[in-house]
C-alpha cells in the first residue's frame, strides 16, 4: 500500500497527541474533511507532515517547545493594519502562519491561545486566528524560518503581506504565506 501525506499526518497525530480521549478518531475525521487533501499532501512533499489538531487537543500538547503551523481558512475578507506594503485587507481562502513557541507554556500555550476566542489583539496574526477556521500543526524541536523555506518550495505559495509576522526575522520575507489549490 503506497502511504499518502494524509496517512503520515494520521499516524504522526496519533503518536503524539498524549491520552487521547474516544472522540479524538471522530475529531481527526472532522479536521482532515475539512483541510483540502491538496493542501495535505503539499506539506508531505516539503516534509513538513505532522500532527493535525484542532482547539480541543491543545490541552493534550506536551509542554515542549517548538515551531508550529496555523493553517487559517477565511472565510471572507478581513481587514488588516500594518505596513504601507500590506494590502487593505485579505482575501478568502487559506492561510498558513509558521510560529515559534520557546516561552515556559511551549507549543501547548502558544496554540491555546491562538485558539482562544474571544482574546485581546496582540500580535497582528490575532485578528486572523479571530476569524479564520483554524486548524495547527505541530514541530516540536523546529524553528519557524525551517518551515517557512519548507513551504516557499512549493508551487501556489504566494506571499500576501511582506513581514507579516516576522517583523523580529532577518531570514523570513514574511511568517504568513497563501495557498491556492493549483
Amino acid at each position: 500500500m503506497q502511504k499518502t501525506a494524509r496517512h503520515y499526518v494520521a499516524s504522526y497525530w496519533y503518536g503524539y497527541v498524549i491520552g487521547a480521549a474516544a472522540g479524538a478518531c471522530d475529531r481527526r475525521r472532522m479536521i482532515e474533511q475539512s483541510v483540502p487533501e491538496a493542501l495535505i499532501d503539499a506539506l508531505g512533499r516539503c516534509g513538513l507532515a505532522g500532527s493535525l489538531i484542532g482547539k480541543a487537543d491543545t490541552a493534550r500538547l506536551r509542554v515542549e517547545s517548538g515551531a508550529y503551523l496555523l493553517l487559517l481558512r477565511l472565510p471572507r475578507p478581513v481587514a488588516i493594519r500594518g505596513r504601507p506594503s500590506w494590502p487593505e485587507s485579505l482575501t478568502t481562502g487559506w492561510y498558513l502562519y509558521a510560529g515559534n513557541a520557546h516561552g515556559p507554556g511551549g507549543l501547548r500555550g502558544r496554540l491555546s491561545r491562538h485558539f482562544r476566542a474571544p482574546k485581546t489583539a496582540h500580535w497582528h496574526i490575532d485578528r486572523l486566528t479571530a476569524e479564520a477556521e483554524l486548524h495547527a500543526i505541530v514541530y516540536p524541536g523546529r524553528n519557524e524560518c525551517d518551515l517557512v523555506a519548507a513551504l516557499e518550495t512549493l508551487s501556489g505559495i504566494t506571499i500576501p503581506a511582506p513581514g507579516f509576522g516576522s517583523s523580529d526575522c532577518r531570514t523570513c520575507r514574511s511568517h504568513l504565506l497563501a495557498w491556492r489549490a493549483r
